[in-house]
């Protein structure tokens, strides 16, 4: 049993930009539907479409900034998920509780190499920790793996399954 930590550098990921143009594809399209029906003459009850494109588009604008505002921090002990645009909140979770991962791609991701990688633990603020947008080049499971193993090595906890 070796008591050396497998990685030592830190890492820090964050949703890439295009998760936003999949997550929100429709509501995109039904914003530039709106404008466009709202910009023909003598439709009926444009200036309401107006008005809702314009709060859909300001909706769409929040989101955005609240992906990009999303953060995951990798260090030797701990998983850090920092989120949020007017507070900011923060999420600790120990990598030794961490018991399994989920990889999910949907069309839209894998036409933009993107991914989302669950991750199950004995936390109980987030039992099942979504990273979305993860670039699919990316082995963050490979990294995280040894990780795992290292620091439940250390803190001295086992996994007993009852079959």
């Amino acid at each position: 049993m070796t008591n050396e930590i497998p990685h030592t550098k830190a890492i820090t990921l964050s949703p890439n930009r295009r998760q936003w143009l999949v997550t929100f594809l429709p509501h995109i399209l039904l914003s530039v539907a709106g404008y466009v029906y709202a910009g023909m003459e003598e439709m009926p009850l444009a200036s309401m479409v107006l008005v809702l494109s314009v709060l859909l588009s300001v909706y769409l604008a929040y989101q955005f900034v609240y992906l990009r505002s999303i953060r995951y921090h990798v260090n030797s002990q701990q998983l850090v998920t920092t989120f949020g645009v007017f507070h900011s909140e923060r999420n600790y979770m120990e990598l030794y509780r961490i018991v399994d991962f989920y990889e999910h791609q949907s069309l839209l991701q894998r036409v933009c190499g993107l991914k989302t990688l669950t991750i199950f633990s004995t936390d109980k603020n987030s039992p099942e920790l979504k990273l979305i947008g993860v670039r699919d080049c990316l082995d963050v499971v490979g990294y995280l793996r040894p990780l795992v193993f290292y620091n439940r090595q250390r803190m001295r906890i086992h996994e007993f399954a009852n079959y």
